[in-house]
């Protein structure tokens, strides 16, 4: 894994001063301890200043460097996500941001874990009025970030709008761009070990016993539009040939060191934790998108039959994710069970 992510923000002119704030309240909500004291004085190649992120979790930490769309990095770090901003209130703003995309996919240095799309505002949101025009470019905001892998969040960057949301389940404004930036499965994130007495394996056995996520495990990034549920598949096949490879080693010396069972079950339990992690983190990802979607249908934005297109798409990619699960197998048992 990189020893450190990026996270790209830009255009630095946009929304009069809206990068700068943004810059500086992710900086003040991911203050690292000594590594991000040390982190600090980290720069990007031109000079520029990079700010260090310090995201640690219950479940991984990770450092990121947040950088100017157009900056020269260094080899050893690993693009991984963009946040564009513009001005909420200016049409023509969003319009341009076409441009900053398609210049940072041809550079290469448009990551694809995590993409923002925000729009930054003095105050409430300006397509808020309830007006039918405000409403349909609501809309149209939302496809171009569905077709791109971005999630569209409004921002009210005043010092109180940046202060509001922390608290509630489904989080809107700035909270949630803090929350997705602190729970991406970010390329240089190290795992936490597991223990499975405490809080962390205890609520997340729990959980995903129950074929759910609790309100702490990760929430969704909605960068992740590619085939999740042949990526979950494929992580789930490799552990169980893993998982294969361990027993038959440890089958000759099971006897002569009976403890060798036991760390053989604790280590195949925290991959399979881990995996269980990856693969919530996917599921929500596509929930979001549907989410997204639905709002764009409601308000006429999208036809019919493009609608039903993009339904389908997301139905096959949530049908494989619970089938990589095992979610279907559990229902088809209950349902056998039940028959019986």
């Amino acid at each position: 894994m990189s020893a450190r992510s990026v996270l790209r923000i830009g255009p630095a002119d946009a929304a009069d001063g809206a990068v700068a704030a943004l810059r500086s309240a992710l900086a003040g909500h991911f203050r690292g301890g000594d590594e991000g004291q040390s982190a600090a004085n980290q720069t990007q190649q031109d000079g520029a200043p990079a700010t260090p992120l310090h995201v640690s979790n219950r479940y991984f930490s990770a450092e990121v460097s947040l950088v100017d769309m157009g900056a020269s990095i260094a080899s050893d770090v690993t693009e991984d996500g963009m946040i564009l901003v513009f001005d909420a209130a200016a049409p023509s703003a969003f319009d341009a941001l076409a441009l900053h995309h398609d210049a940072a996919v041809r550079s290469s240095r448009c990551g694809d874990l995590l993409r923002l799309c925000v729009g930054a505002s003095r105050g409430p949101s300006p397509l808020a009025d309830g007006s039918k025009k405000g409403e349909e470019e609501y809309s149209r905001r939302v496809l171009w970030c569905l077709d791109r892998g971005y999630e569209y969040v409004e921002v009210d960057w005043t010092p109180g709008g940046m202060a509001r949301g922390f608290d509630d389940r489904d989080k809107d404004g700035f909270a949630r761009v803090a929350e997705a930036v602190g729970t991406c499965l970010w390329s240089s994130r190290a795992m936490k070990p597991r223990n499975s007495g405490g809080v962390a394996g205890g609520a997340a056995s729990d959980a995903t016993k129950k074929g759910g996520a609790s309100e702490t495990q990760l929430a969704p990034e909605t960068n992740e539009t590619g085939d999740a549920g042949k990526e979950i598949q494929s992580i789930l096949s490799d552990a169980e040939r893993e998982k294969a490879a361990v027993d038959s080693l440890l089958q000759g010396v099971k006897d002569e060191h009976p403890d060798a069972g036991k760390v053989a079950i604790a280590e195949n339990n925290m991959q399979q934790h881990r995996q269980e992690e990856m693969a919530f983190h996917q599921l929500e990802s596509v929930l979001a998108e549907a989410k997204m979607l639905r709002e764009a249908s409601r308000s006429n934005a999208i036809s019919d039959e493009e609608r039903r297109e993009r339904a389908g798409e997301t139905a096959m990619r949530l049908m494989g994710l619970l089938d990589g699960m095992g979610l279907d197998d559990e229902t088809d048992d209950e349902r056998g069970s039940e028959s019986s």
